[in-house]
């Protein structure tokens, strides 16, 4: 099982819409996107595939996502001052590993993530 850390940004504005950043990295792969467009723009060492798991992992949780990115303080994460990272499940960045399903509906080999907040 390899964990990833996802990274959140607070929100700000862009073209008059609110969004966020969000950043995956682990294993020597990375990638970014925005919330609440749940896309990711940027992807390297991930393939095709475990793009669209990120992604689809970003529409399942947007909601927490979303309201982590609202409790970002940018002075106090400037100044080291961020909330604590919290566990979450996600599909696992092996794309035959989709088959199999837990009872609580989580794919096989589900990663937990450590969330930080920039």
């Amino acid at each position: 099982m390899e964990e990833l850390k996802l990274q959140v940004s607070g929100v700000f504005e862009k073209n008059g819409k609110k969004q966020a950043c969000i950043s995956f990295s682990g294993g020597g792969c990375y990638a970014e996107g925005v919330i609440p467009e749940c896309v990711l723009t940027k992807s390297e060492g991930f393939t095709p595939e475990q793009v669209t798991q990120l992604e689809d992992f970003l529409r399942a949780n947007l909601t927490d996502l979303k309201r982590r990115a609202a409790r970002i303080d940018p002075i106090g994460a400037f100044l080291g001052k961020q909330p604590e990272g919290v566990p979450l499940q996600t599909p696992s960045r092996k794309p035959e590993a989709q088959e199999a399903q837990h009872p609580n509906g989580n794919p096989a080999g589900a990663v937990s993530l450590e969330i930080e907040e920039h």
